[in-house]
């Protein structure tokens, strides 16, 4: 379902972590008193970034299951979240996300997910935990602004749209069409639901992530081979000599998304 190495997970998380909205956190911080002992299932945990983030805005008792197809990424987190300021108990649990065969939560929740997942994995995850709330962080949206602007931008990320809508092992991606699709979904099933913007804005000090970011980019398959090959090595030379001289305006546009059930 992707290569998510520890590296790119840990280029990416300074970015994430700044760019997630506060005032849905602080909506699900004033949600989450009202419970004791918060079970939460953190699905894709990765290097356990989401975990993280949320675990400071839940309060105490709380008790993790974090899923993962990675049992290198998952052996890592009991040290990465040593020393923190907030306790919780920790599971750990290596499968394949389209298996389904995980416990009940009182909050389903995942960081750079939606894009990967069909919508028909989508449905099943929420018919799957009836009542329980969803924070979803840092799905991506489609949108990419770049500057300057360059005269292949539009048939090299057309390409990378069209890639990111390709099967990731859990069906057809919803790709950049996740943060809406997630929205109807909810709000049909009876969730009250707020969204906001979560960009990456990327400056002189993700260089590194701009760098990977691109590189990504002119390696998704549908680029390779929707774009001539002369044009996307033309395109990334020009960019990345963007990036290095300062001149390189790059926003990947994200959403995060928390659902809270009616009923409260």
């Amino acid at each position: 379902m992707g290569d998510f190495t520890a590296d790119w997970l840990a280029l990416r998380e300074a970015a994430d972590a700044r760019s997630r909205d506060r005032g849905l956190l602080r909506l699900l911080e004033t949600w989450a008193p009202e419970r004791s002992g918060l079970s939460v299932l953190d699905l894709g945990c990765g290097s356990g970034a989401n975990l993280r983030a949320l675990a400071p805005y839940l309060g105490v008792g709380q008790r993790w299951t974090a899923v993962d197809h990675d049992p290198a990424l998952l052996a890592r987190l009991p040290a990465q979240l040593s020393g923190a300021g907030w306790s919780a108990t920790l599971e750990t649990r290596c499968a394949d996300l389209g298996g389904f065969d995980w416990p009940a939560a009182d909050l389903v929740t995942a960081s750079a997910l939606l894009d990967l997942v069909s919508e028909r994995w989508l449905e099943d995850l929420i018919r799957r935990h009836p009542g329980a709330p969803f924070y979803f962080a840092l799905s991506i949206d489609g949108r990419v602004e770049l500057a300057p602007p360059h005269a292949a931008d539009g048939p090299v990320l057309d390409a990378f749209a069209a890639d990111l809508r390709g099967s990731k092992g859990l069906g057809q991606a919803l790709g950049g069409e996740a943060p809406a699709r997630a929205e109807d979904l909810l709000r049909e099933a009876g969730y009250q639901v707020a969204t906001a913007a979560s960009d990456w804005n990327l400056g002189r000090e993700d260089a590194a992530l701009a760098e990977a970011w691109l590189s990504g980019v002119t390696a998704a398959g549908e680029v390779q081979k929707q774009v001539e090959k002369s044009v996307v090595t033309n395109w990334l030379s020009s960019r990345l000599e963007d990036l290095e001289e300062g001149r390189l305006g790059l926003r990947v546009g994200h959403r995060d998304l928390l659902a809270l059930p009616l009923s409260g």
